[in-house]
């Protein structure tokens, strides 16, 4: 059987893209293209690691992905680019995340876990040979990006990218915030570097859900407050074992789409890291509806 999977990513990112911007943003538009055809050329453009010049010449001798885009010709190399640096903007990004958690699943709100990590990218694309050659430098800072990931469907719900290294902890609130508003949810995990007691206050106290967070030590003191102490005394392990899962999702962004940016421009690094969340989010659903498509043929076996 000829593998359709890349067929089924591009139907999945036009599906996608037509939920989150309108065809058209003006009436006075030349109608070449439409929005969700150039956003779904995104989202393909950073699934394969492509530049735009070699996006550009994919889709020229690709005939079946342009069909399934429905694209009477290739967009330029230079329009692309033009619609990532004007049009891909906060606002968008957001929504195209909230969208692609559609549908929620038979999970009920009481039964879903959200855990939270971060990890830092690289904006570099020399070879391994020329950084050896070049010796060790000094790392002054990265592009940075915090997540939130739905445990059970391994997918992302909520996301930020800005400079980095920070720290852990800040990232907690607005996570938990987003997460929820995306998301409701019983349950947040988290590592140590999120350990503090603000947090757990704003989790049990504020967003009404429970925080289990790993108690960080500090110098061997035990925990004075509240919350700490009594994560700390009674800390359920078995539950936190399941935070393993967003290590797996970090790997495979970096794994699949690479660990290094292309945008030269801060605001254009972060704008790419939020569109690799919903990258993986798409390619996520989409290689299940493949499994699927691959285990359950629509007729039966003669």
């Amino acid at each position: 059987m000829p593998d359709r999977s890349l067929l089924v990513m591009a139907q999945r990112a036009l599906q996608l893209a037509h939920r989150a911007m309108p065809d058209y943003a003006s009436k006075f538009s030349k109608r070449t293209f439409t929005q969700p055809q150039l956003l779904a050329c995104l989202i393909l453009k950073a699934y394969l690691r492509f530049t735009y010049r070699e996006m550009e010449a994919w889709l020229v001798a690709t005939d079946r992905v342009a069909h399934v885009l429905r694209l009477g010709r290739a967009p330029d190399h230079s329009t692309l680019c033009w619609f990532f640096q004007h049009k891909v903007e906060m606002p968008l990004l957001n929504r195209l995340l909230r969208s692609s958690l559609r549908p929620l699943g038979r999970e009920s709100a009481r039964q879903r876990v959200v855990a939270l990590d971060s990890t830092g990218f690289t904006t570099e694309h020399c070879s391994r040979y020329y950084q050896w050659r070049r010796g060790p430098r000094r790392l002054r800072g990265f592009p940075k990006w915090a997540l939130a990931v739905w445990l059970r469907p391994q997918l992302i719900c909520a996301q930020r990218a800005h400079a980095g290294p920070c720290r852990d902890f800040d990232e907690l609130p607005p996570l938990a915030h987003a997460a929820q508003q995306a998301l409701p949810y019983r349950r947040l995990l988290g590592d140590a570097g999120f350990d503090s007691e603000s947090n757990h206050w704003y989790c049990r106290e504020w967003l009404g859900v429970e925080s289990i967070i790993a108690p960080f030590p500090r110098r061997g003191c035990p925990p004075q407050t509240r919350w700490r102490r009594l994560m700390s005394q009674n800390f359920p392990r078995r539950l936190y074992r399941q935070r393993w899962k967003v290590e797996t999702v970090i790997s495979v962004v970096k794994r699949k789409f690479g660990e290094a940016l292309r945008s030269r421009t801060e605001p254009g690094q972060y704008r790419e890291l939020l569109l690799l969340g919903i990258v993986y989010n798409v390619y996520r659903k989409a290689m299940r509806c493949f499994f699927v498509l691959i285990v359950s043929p629509p007729f039966p076996a003669q």
